[in-house]
């Protein structure tokens, strides 16, 4: 495997917002050709991960996992609406990269960035047919329950 690197994209930073949109937008374009439920919206273009980004803000945050040269993976962590002692995180690897761990590490930094960002819980959802997903978000110790349909999962941070 060529060496990877985790990094959260610095929402005031437009440059490195604009240099890492086309390549989330390409990946979310990828896991929906593959179709599903995902989570995803139908498309993204590079002006709508860059207005993602930003709403997240610095409570939350879009990470990115790079393969080599190749931005192959991402991740966001936000706020709960509901419960803002919460964070919602949701991670996504391109279909040509999975099984490889990426998921997983995303998955660790993004519950390592809700620790240190003071949120008490963290909090998904995975779809009932993605036995992937279920398999690496239970590597790093998630409580696991049925939820209308897919799985939850609720890490405490």
């Amino acid at each position: 495997m060529n060496a990877t690197t985790v990094a959260r994209v610095d929402p005031s930073n437009h440059a490195e917002v604009e240099r890492i949109a086309p390549s989330i937008a390409a990946i979310v374009g990828a896991i929906n050709a593959e179709g599903g439920d995902n989570a995803l919206p139908a498309s993204m273009t590079a002006g709508d991960v860059g207005a993602l980004i930003q709403r997240l803000g610095e409570r939350g945050g879009l990470f990115y996992c790079r393969e080599g040269d190749d931005v192959v993976a991402f991740a966001t962590v936000a706020v709960d609406p509901q419960e803002p002692e919460t964070a919602v995180m949701g991670t996504w690897v391109h279909p040509k990269h999975r099984r490889k761990g990426l998921g997983t590490e995303l998955a660790r930094y993004g519950a390592e960035f809700a620790g240190e960002g003071g949120y008490a819980k963290l909090r998904g959802t995975i779809p009932a047919s993605n036995e992937p997903a279920l398999s690496f978000f239970s590597s790093i110790g998630p409580i696991v329950r049925l939820e209308g349909g897919g799985m939850g999962y609720e890490l405490p941070v």
